[in-house]
């Protein structure tokens, strides 16, 4: 029987791609980059911040939004002007720990560029998205990997599921970490930044480790990487 799954495959994860097509898309993405660089390194203080401040604002927003967590925008706002050292507007609202939590990550993958990520930043990054307990009703492990219960990905009433994708077993799960996060340490030579930032967001979300928030640390990994290739090419 042929494999269902991509992590089934016999070469997984031996990724290919048609470079021809993909470059165009790179040159534009580098080159969108640079002008944001260039119109930041443009500003004076305390514009640089405000950009800056308006600029996490938006990845955070949109960071919780892929999971469907919609997060107070004032919050976050007031946060990251408190993390900025930028003024609070008048009757601003604290941030909730949800928000604090989420900006711990965020910023934490992009500042901490020295050190490999392991399993137990994961981890660490895992508590911290989920410092007020789950998003939802479901109790999920929280700074730990998921359980044996098949990740599934369904659709449809109960009793008529459509199974669109199923997640490698938990028996199998530290092996394939392993394999990723070597991999994050140590990549291809002379693979694209870029590149390399877009596959292992799309590993890391094919393994899904956690019982909830993999689509944000995915972001938070995805970041770190972009980080990493922006620092590089400086």
């Amino acid at each position: 029987m042929a494999s269902s799954w991509i992590w089934q495959q016999p070469d997984w994860p031996r990724f290919r791609w048609k470079g021809s097509a993909l470059e165009p898309l790179l040159k534009q993405a580098r080159a969108a980059r640079q002008d944001l660089l260039s119109r930041l390194a443009t500003l004076e203080a305390p514009l640089d911040r405000e950009a800056i401040s308006a600029l996490l604002s938006r990845e955070s927003l949109g960071t919780a939004a892929i999971e469907g967590v919609l997060l107070d925008s004032g919050q976050v706002r007031s946060s990251i002007a408190r993390r900025l050292r930028l003024p609070l507007a008048d009757g601003q609202p604290a941030a909730s720990a949800q928000v604090e939590g989420l900006l711990d990550v965020l910023l934490e993958a992009t500042s901490t560029l020295d050190a490999p990520l392991t399993l137990a930043t994961l981890n660490h990054w895992h508590q911290r998205l989920f410092a007020v307990g789950p998003d939802g009703l479901r109790a999920i492990r929280i700074g730990d990997l998921r359980d044996d219960a098949p990740m599934q990905v369904l659709s449809g009433a109960i009793g008529r599921e459509r199974l669109h994708f199923e997640a490698p077993p938990r028996d199998q799960l530290e092996a394939h970490l392993e394999t990723f996060l070597d991999w994050i340490v140590s990549p291809p030579a002379q693979l694209d930044g870029l590149v390399r930032a877009g596959l292992a967001h799309l590993w890391f979300l094919t393994l899904h480790p956690y019982e909830d928030g993999n689509g944000r640390l995915a972001r938070a990994i995805t970041d770190q990487l972009l980080a990493l290739d922006c620092t590089a090419q400086s």
